[in-house]
Formats: C-alpha cells, structure tokens, sequence
C-alpha cells in the first residue's frame, strides 16, 4: 500500500485514483488544421515565391516555438475518474 503520493489524479476535479478503486480513464486528444481550410491562396505566391517567405517568416517573428507547433499540431492526454468522463464524454465541448 502507498501513501498515495505517487498515484494519480483526475485532471478535471483532482480526485486521487485509487489503488482498488474504479478505473480512471485516459483521454487523448490530438488537433491539427484540415489541409482544405488552410488559409492559402496559390495566388499568393504566383509571383515572388522568396518575398512571400520572406513575409511568413515576418509574421512568424516574436513567436515562440509553441505558439509556432500550437498552429501545425497539438497532441495532449488527460486522467479523467469516472465521474468526470461520463460527464465529459456526453457534453466534450460545454459552452459557457
């Protein structure tokens, strides 16, 4: 038996799992843009392919490497207990 220390935790309420307790369950989410939706037009570089890098590499300026992968691909993993997941799972995206 532990102390429960190095058990985990719901990352939605904070309930600590237990050793013989219900089963937790592991959410995994991934978010990527459609390759249709992207917001590009060919005709933005039919002319000077070198300025409109240029121009992306501007805009990217002042950001940092997660803002930068943030927009490309996002990949996280949540703990949910039980009670947290079936309220998640019937209502994912709640609106406020």
């Amino acid at each position: 038996m532990t102390d429960g220390s190095d058990l985990p935790i719901c990352h939605r309420c904070g309930a600590l799992m237990q050793e013989k307790g219900p089963l937790f369950f592991m959410v995994n989410i991934e978010a990527y843009p459609l390759p249709d939706m992207l917001p590009m037009d060919p005709r933005d570089i039919e002319g000077d392919l070198k300025s409109y890098i240029e121009q992306l590499m501007d805009e990217m300026r002042g950001l940092s490497e997660q803002e930068l992968l943030d927009q490309v691909y996002r990949r996280l993993s949540i703990l949910l207990c039980p009670i947290c997941y079936h309220q998640w799972i019937e209502n994912p995206t709640p609106v406020s």
